[in-house]
């Protein structure tokens, strides 16, 4: 005879009483929805966090790099091209900075034509960016570097258009052509609500 157990409810009933816990988590959900999702993205980004600050990663890669590399579009936070032996690409920028006006879907460059590619902040614009990233690897030569970054967490920004966000496993589906070095996110704006994700890579 087993002493000592309870049998006052069957074990669906105990697993449907509600913790704590859940009580908890429903309130906040119900009541104060606002710091509740917020705390949720922070937990969220904080567990793909890079352990190296991407600034350092970055200067790492670029320190790597020689001879012919491509720059796939001037952000604002780079503001100029890396050195005099980057080519800029960009569609839509027709400011004097911009060599070249590419669709990156469809580079008109030879195969093998740079030793490094960076593509910042723009595959989250283009609508195929597998297609874009098939683009990068064709041009780049083998043992090539490339870096490629763009949103996780932040708000939509049409330029002209706006179509994805990507966590570090899912870039990492779309890099897989290439052999890794470094992926992760990176909280650009010292938030946990706005994160990028970046990929360092060579192509084998």
């Amino acid at each position: 005879m087993n002493e000592g157990l309870d049998y006052s409810s069957s074990p669906r009933e105990r697993l449907e009483v509600p913790t704590l816990k859940r009580r908890l988590r429903g309130f906040a959900q119900r009541h104060i929805p606002l710091p509740w999702f917020v705390l949720q993205y922070a937990r969220a980004s904080a567990k793909v966090r890079s352990k190296r600050p991407r600034n350092e990663v970055f200067d790492e890669f670029l320190s790597k790099t020689s001879g012919p590399c491509l720059q796939i579009a001037v952000k604002d936070e780079i503001g100029k091209r890396f050195g005099p032996n980057w080519i800029t690409v960009d569609k839509f920028d027709h400011s004097a900075i911009i060599d070249r006006h590419d669709d990156i879907q469809d580079l008109q460059f030879p195969d093998a034509s740079f030793n490094a590619i960076v593509c910042w902040s723009v595959l989250e614009h283009v609508p195929g960016p597998r297609e874009a990233i098939a683009e990068m690897h064709r041009v780049l030569k083998p043992g090539g570097l490339i870096w490629v970054q763009l949103p996780f967490l932040f708000p939509y920004h049409a330029d002209p258009h706006d179509y994805w966000r990507v966590t570090p496993s899912g870039l990492r589906i779309w890099m897989r052509d290439f052999r890794e070095i470094h992926c992760a996110c990176d909280y650009w704006a010292r938030t946990r609500l706005v994160a990028a994700t970046f990929y360092y890579g060579v192509k084998a």
